[in-house]
């Protein structure tokens, strides 16, 4: 029974440790820049999300983000945006603004 148990608790840990990150569809950016606090947005077009009205944020320190992971994440999303591909996000649903941890180009 204790066996069980143990494998039961194990077994659910990653589903609760990554209960607010969230995937995006693919998507072309709308608009890019600084917000007024600080960090970088990227905004999608309607319909992307409903929990990030505002926007997804990079900024360092937050979603897991080092300042070189921030760097190459906005070289990365302005990239994208001024050569019209789409990018896929893993964000962080549970904060306001939506913190970017991860983010794909195709």
């Amino acid at each position: 029974m204790k066996k069980k148990i143990i494998f039961i608790l194990i077994a659910t840990l990653p589903i609760y440790a990554h209960a607010g990150r969230v995937t995006t569809p693919w998507f072309k950016i709308q608009e890019v820049g600084p917000d007024s606090n600080g960090p970088f947005v990227a905004i999608p077009p309607p319909g992307i999300t409903n929990d990030c009205p505002s926007g997804f944020s990079w900024f360092p320190g937050q979603a897991e983000a080092t300042n070189d992971g921030y760097k190459n994440s906005v070289s990365t999303v302005l990239a994208a945006f001024f050569s019209g591909k789409e990018v896929q996000l893993d964000y962080e649903s549970s904060t306001a603004p939506c913190y970017v941890y991860q983010l794909r180009v195709r």
